[in-house]
């Protein structure tokens, strides 16, 4: 089934999230249905509201994607799909609170499978993070429970940060949007939290996190930024080593006019040295660069001011280490292309 060109301006209007797998698109909307384009048989599917992106693994190893998605219901649902719509045997999984926000996904347990990793919780009340199997079984030492009321405010993240072999998992938790207080954590493979995480600080963390090897040293370090309040004032970029400790003499690594509510941090090598500059688009619709000690890169933010940039930019490479131009769209609509010296590109 093709779409016609109204219809497909329509869905583009109104889509919330959005992932490309296997040459489909799959798509979530705010009516609570999935659609995954080119359309085939089984799609779309309905869904309970979710509002952010599934993960697209191949979780049972037969070759095809499975989908699997949260979403906000009297009791916490997780649905599995087929890369045919069809749900996989074992779901929907349910819990007893919300599940919400981004799924993330990775090899726990070294057994070649992926497990699907998320958030379930209750605002003001309780939080866990789960590790579950194709099969719907929680691993061993999942989940792990947060201390504290608190919401997951940024995508969980899995990565071996400290190149032991194994995957850890990076999450966000603060009391309540614009509290002014978050806590980042590190969990290991059994979920229990690594030597020096979690880790506290004073800013509202809703922004994605950016890994990379800041002063090449072989260990990566973790990159994320705050906002205080509404978002409207001053806000910080913040990093840290794969251990807790902060990278630089403090983990403020550098300060915004305005903060980064939503929109990841990214990071680019914009000046040709060998070490990657970090990227963070503000509140007020500033796109910030700086080097990896924290100090403004010359020409950023742009004089010119197209207003909030609600995506992260796009790095276009010149070259395998050097990146050439930063593509971004903005709010209100405007498309734009910034030269690495951070002057807009007139064609």
């Amino acid at each position: 089934m093709k779409l016609s060109k109204d219809r497909a301006r329509r869905y583009r209007s109104t889509v919330t999230t959005g992932l490309a797998f296997a040459g489909i698109a799959l798509c979530s909307w705010l009516s609570g249905r999935a659609f995954a384009y080119p359309e085939n048989a089984g799609w779309p599917v309905n869904w309970v509201l979710g509002g952010a992106s599934p993960l697209v693994a191949d979780l049972d190893g037969d070759g095809f994607e499975e989908i699997v998605a949260g979403g906000a219901s009297p009791q916490g649902e997780v649905m599995v799909y087929n890369h045919d719509g069809s749900h996989v045997a074992s779901a929907p999984w349910t819990f007893p609170k919300d599940v919400q926000g981004h799924v993330g996904g990775g090899d726990l347990n070294n057994d070649g499978q992926i497990e699907a990793v998320f958030a379930e919780y209750e605002q003001g009340a309780f939080g866990r993070i789960h590790a579950v199997d194709i099969d719907g079984r929680e691993l061993p030492g999942w989940p792990a429970t947060f201390g504290q009321p608190v919401l997951v405010t940024a995508a969980i993240t899995i990565f071996d940060f400290d190149g032991d072999g194994r995957l850890e998992t990076l999450y966000t938790t603060a009391w309540i949007w614009g509290y002014n207080a978050s806590g980042l954590t590190l969990l290991d493979d059994q979920g229990a939290p690594l030597p020096g995480w979690p880790v506290e600080i004073d800013e509202t963390v809703e922004s994605g996190f950016a890994i990379a090897d800041l002063d090449l040293d072989g260990d990566m370090e973790i990159v994320t930024a705050g906002y205080v309040g509404a978002g409207q004032g001053e806000a910080s970029i913040f990093a840290f080593n794969h251990d807790g400790t902060p990278f630089a003499a403090e983990p403020r690594l550098a300060t915004l006019d305005a903060g980064v509510v939503g929109t990841p941090v990214s990071l680019a090598n914009l000046d040709g040295g060998p070490e990657p500059e970090i990227v963070a688009c503000d509140w007020a619709g500033h796109i910030h660069v700086f080097d990896n000690q924290g100090g403004a890169v010359n020409g950023w933010p742009p004089v010119a001011n197209f207003g909030y940039v609600d995506a992260m930019p796009v790095a276009l490479r010149s070259a395998p280490n050097e990146v050439s131009a930063l593509w971004c769209n903005t709010n209100p609509s405007y498309v734009l292309l910034y030269h690495a010296d951070g002057t807009l590109d007139s064609h």
